[in-house]
Parts: C-alpha cells; structure tokens; sequence
C-alpha cells in the first residue's frame, strides 16, 4: 500500500504544481523531452521485466509453487528491473511537469519506499532459492546501477 500510497502523493504533487502553482505552461522544452523519454523507457523496462518473470509475475510478495529463480532478460543486471522501470516512469512525469516538489517525492521518496520493498522480497528470495539467490545478488545490482 506504501508504493501505491506514495506514487499517488508524487503524481498529485506534480499535477498541483504544475496546474496551480506554474500557471500550467505548455512546455516542451528539453526537460520535459527528457521527462517523456524517460517515462516511456521506464513503461517499456518494466513491461520487459514483468514479461520476463511470466507467471511468477505477482503485485504480492510470495513464491508460487514450482517457482524458479529468473536471470534472464533484465534480470541479468538488476535483480528488481520491475521497480526500476516504475521509479523511472515516476520521475519522468516529474520532469515532465516541471515539478520540482513532485520529483523530490519521486525521485528520493519512491527510492525509499522501493527499499523498504526490497528488503521483504529478498529475504523471501533467499529463503526459497537460498545459495542461487546469494549468488544473483553478488553479481546484479538491487534496482539501479552501483546499488
């Protein structure tokens, strides 16, 4: 409830502060370029993700029976490619409103709530996959590069 909690807030942030406190101005400058192309590569990296894991695919925390360790696809860099393409979209909108207080929620805030996730799924993943899983996280990164 914590992810969805906290896009909603950073998405309204965003519209507020575009709308309301900027007067809503129809730029389409190289900020909000960057912000659309980030959006749109952060849906595309995320469906990608979600495809790759197929039926193991939940919005839940859990394994499913017969369940196995994915490293295919994004999965061969990041082990939670899924978030990463979420945060990026989030962070696009941001930018694309010009909003400087929606990419403070999106940008750091999401970061935080996708870390307090992680920390679930992972030892969830290496209770049920135990030394592949150990092995995945010494070669990926958790969500984005460096980290």
């Amino acid at each position: 409830w914590l992810i969805l909690a906290m896009s909603a807030f950073g998405q309204v942030v965003s519209l507020v502060e575009w709308a309301y406190l900027a007067g809503a101005p129809a730029q389409f400058d190289a900020f909000a370029m960057f912000g659309a192309l980030l959006m749109l590569g952060g849906l595309a990296f995320r469906v990608w993700a979600i495809r790759t894991l197929d039926r193991a695919f939940s919005a839940t925390v859990q394994i499913k029976q017969d369940q196995q360790l994915i490293t295919s696809g994004p999965y061969r860099w990041l082990r939670h490619p899924s978030y990463t393409g979420a945060w990026s979209l989030m962070v696009g909108v941001a930018l694309l409103f010009h909003s400087w207080a929606g990419l403070l929620v999106m940008g750091p805030g999401m970061l935080w709530v996708y870390a307090r996730r992680i920390d679930t799924e992972e030892t969830t993943l290496e209770t049920a996959f135990g030394q592949a899983y150990s092995d995945m996280k010494r070669t990926t990164w958790r969500m984005l590069p460096g980290w």
